[in-house]
């Protein structure tokens, strides 16, 4: 059995873990993940390269646009949770990228929406690239801002995102509900955009330690819906035995890769 003063030591550091913006440089060294058969990035920065406008929908702490080797002379990133704003500001007022606090869509699993809820704060065909990483979106707002010929471009999470984890921890922790690749292709065409690529991927992910695995389910809980350390006491230390036993716990991601083009002046999909 695992040393209980080493699972203890482990979870007291993980509690006491600030989180902040979308940040995840807390998993570096302490996870493994393989490699998913697309590169979402390397794809954002080639289609940035031939836009003069592009937005950022659900920039969490503006990492990943910062991150970004090429952007659009006029890039605009937004951010929904009040407590990133700041984070994002921060990061991405020095590097000219505009940043505009909104409410984002509240769930793509949800078919209908009020009139107000997942709008964009922008004028009909206002960009050439609008972009989307693990954020809901609606589909007819994105459809509405594009230019004719622009693209849309999102990476996001499915429901069986990491099932182990919520497995382990019991039928009490609920996963997060996201519509199937399918659903998500036709939201995109009913709003009607063409649907270039669709990709489903399951890529493993590796954890090294258990408290690593409470701080990345304590910054997700949307994802793993009544996880509380002292209530689950007991299945983290069966995870950390795991982990002693075979030097990881393994989950596997649930990813989707969408492209969708707006069609151009006088072409319907």
């Amino acid at each position: 059995m695992a040393g209980r003063d080493d699972f203890d030591a482990l979870i007291a550091q993980a509690e006491a873990y600030a989180f902040e913006g979308w940040d995840f440089s807390f998993l570096d060294g302490r996870n493994e993940v393989d490699p998913q058969p697309w590169d979402y990035k390397a794809r954002v920065e080639e289609l940035a390269r031939s836009s003069a406008t592009m937005v950022d929908l659900g920039t969490g702490g503006g990492e990943f646009v910062a991150s970004l080797e090429a952007r659009a002379p006029l890039t605009i990133a937004t951010e929904g949770w009040l407590p990133n704003v700041p984070v994002a500001d921060r990061r991405l007022r020095p590097l000219g990228v505009h940043l505009v606090a909104v409410e984002g869509a509240p769930d793509n699993a949800q078919q209908r929406f009020t009139d107000l809820e997942g709008r964009l704060p922008f004028r009909d065909g206002s960009f050439d690239l609008v972009f989307d990483r693990h954020e809901a979106f609606r589909a007819t707002e994105v459809a509405r801002v594009l230019r004719p010929d622009g693209v849309f471009m999102t990476q996001q999470v499915g429901s069986l995102n990491e099932i182990e984890l919520n497995d382990v921890l019991g039928g009490d922790v609920k996963p997060c509900l996201s519509p199937t690749l399918d659903e998500y292709v036709a939201q995109l065409e009913q709003a009607g955009l063409e649907v270039l690529e669709a990709q489903e991927a399951f890529p493993a992910k590796r954890y090294f330690d258990v408290g690593v695995v409470v701080i990345f389910l304590q910054a997700v809980p949307w994802q793993y819906e009544g996880f509380d350390v002292r209530k689950h006491v007991e299945a983290l230390l069966a995870v950390h035995e795991i982990i002693a036993e075979h030097g990881a716990f393994t989950a596997h991601m649930h990813r989707f890769l969408l492209e969708a083009k707006k069609p151009g002046e006088g072409r319907a999909v």
